[in-house]
């Protein structure tokens, strides 16, 4: 019995969010996310951000001469990335530094638009990649631990915001 109410407790502090995109200038613009609940969870002790892929590609390296696995890998396919350096932002931009937070406080981020990838060719790729990318979200995934129950696993989706509501 014990584990179920544990197991129902978990979900029920499972930590909820809000995450918007702000302009700021040029391709970079800040990525705002609050903890908004539940008020019981109080708090958490550490919550870690990636970016995932904004589609469902599956991109691996079979084609002979192309880019290898671990520039695929590399690669932010979607529309942002984290301004590299910003926040403890690893090189790629995938993730940043983990850090605390408190139900009711928030974190802004760095974030930047993502580039064409070295091997992709042509005069207009910036053109096409911006294209490609142009109204998907940011898929975001939180990994949140809290001292006394299991880390939680929570996605995201975060809507651009059309050009005329910047």
């Amino acid at each position: 019995m014990a584990s179920i109410e544990q197991k129902r407790w978990q979900a029920d502090l499972t930590p909820m969010f809000e995450v918007t995109i702000k302009r700021a200038e040029g391709s970079r613009a800040t990525l705002d996310v609050q903890l908004v609940g539940p008020l019981p969870l109080g708090s958490l002790d550490e919550v870690s951000i990636s970016i995932t892929s904004s589609d469902d590609a599956v991109r691996d390296d079979r084609l002979a001469g192309g880019p290898s696995q671990e520039e695929l890998d590399a690669q932010v396919w979607g529309p942002y990335r984290f301004t590299f350096g910003a926040n403890g932002a690893d090189v790629n931009g995938r993730t940043v530094k983990p850090f605390a937070l408190a139900v009711g406080r928030g974190h802004p981020f760095s974030i930047e638009q993502t580039r064409p990838p070295h091997w992709q060719e042509g005069q207009d790729r910036a053109d096409r990649w911006e294209t490609q990318w142009a109204w998907k979200p940011i898929k975001l995934v939180f990994r949140c631990q809290k001292a006394g129950f299991e880390p939680w696993v929570v996605p995201y989706d975060v809507e651009r915001p059309r050009p005329e509501h910047w």
